[in-house]
C-alpha cells in the first residue's frame, strides 16, 4: 500500500518533503542557458535536486502551476520530473490543486491566459 511506502519512507530517509516549485527565472546560468529549452533546463535542474537529496528525502512535491506556465514543453519537464523520481524509487505528490496562493495563482494565470492553454475565461 501507498500508505505503508510513505511511512517506510519517512523512517529511513527522515521527514524532509523538497517541492520542486521550479521557476524558469530560479534557475542559476549554468542551467537557464546550458539546454535547447526551458523545459529541459527545469527538467535537468529538478533531476540534480533529487540526485543530491535522494538519500535524505521521503517524497518529492512536483506543483504543476509552474510548469503549466510554460506550456508544452513545461509539462514535459512535469513528466519528466515524475518519471525520473518514480525510476529513483521514491514517493512523488502531484500538487495540482485550483484556488492556491497567490503566487501559484500567478503562475495558473499565465498557464491558461497567454501560451500554449490559452482560453477566454477560468
Amino acid at each position: 500500500m501507498i500508505v505503508d511506502r510513505i511511512f517506510d519512507a519517512v523512517k529511513n530517509q527522515g521527514h524532509v518533503c523538497v517541492g520542486l516549485d521550479t521557476e524558469f527565472s530560479y534557475l542559476p546560468e549554468s542551467f537557464s542557458e546550458a539546454f535547447e529549452t526551458r523545459g529541459e533546463a527545469i527538467f535537468q535542474f529538478n533531476k540534480e535536486i533529487i540526485d543530491k537529496t535522494s538519500d535524505i528525502t521521503a517524497c518529492y512535491k512536483v506543483q504543476i502551476a509552474y510548469y503549466e506556465a510554460l506550456g508544452l514543453e513545461g509539462l514535459k519537464a512535469y513528466s519528466n520530473t515524475l518519471r525520473y523520481i518514480k525510476q529513483k524509487g521514491a514517493i512523488s505528490i502531484c500538487d495540482i490543486k485550483r484556488g492556491d496562493i497567490q503566487k501559484t495563482a500567478e503562475m495558473y494565470a499565465k498557464a491558461h491566459f497567454e501560451g500554449d492553454f490559452e482560453g477566454d475565461f477560468v
